[in-house]
């Protein structure tokens, strides 16, 4: 609802006080594990993707692209970074290898759901 000109708003700014201790806020991450890879042709590894500096993640769509002449996605699986309890953790997946891309979401219940 706006307000009339006649209403006044009451608005609190936060208080810099000096004295307080400021923490540095790290940023969120989503890196693969390991950063970097040598491989031969025909050699298959698994390559993990972790996440840092995130409390309670509970949904991740990803969109990762790669060369389809020098990688083929074989499977996407549960890893733990969704891991919150007891919930179940639902993936869909479309991988499309002549284009290079794979279509992930993974999902799960929020550890705080009310």
């Amino acid at each position: 609802m706006p307000l009339e000109s006649s209403q006044a708003a009451s608005v609190r700014a936060p208080v810099n006080d000096s004295s307080l201790p400021v923490q540095p806020v790290s940023p969120s991450g989503l890196y693969f594990v390991p950063p970097t890879l040598t491989l031969k042709a025909g050699d298959g590894v698994t390559i993990g993707l972790a996440i840092s500096n995130v409390d309670d993640l509970f949904s991740i769509p990803l969109l990762i692209q790669h060369n389809p002449a020098v990688i083929q996605i074989e499977d996407i699986r549960n890893g733990e970074f969704l891991s919150g309890g007891t919930q179940e953790i639902a993936i869909v997946q479309r991988v499309d290898q002549q284009a290079g891309q794979a279509i992930v979401s993974a999902t799960r219940q929020p550890r705080f759901c009310k």
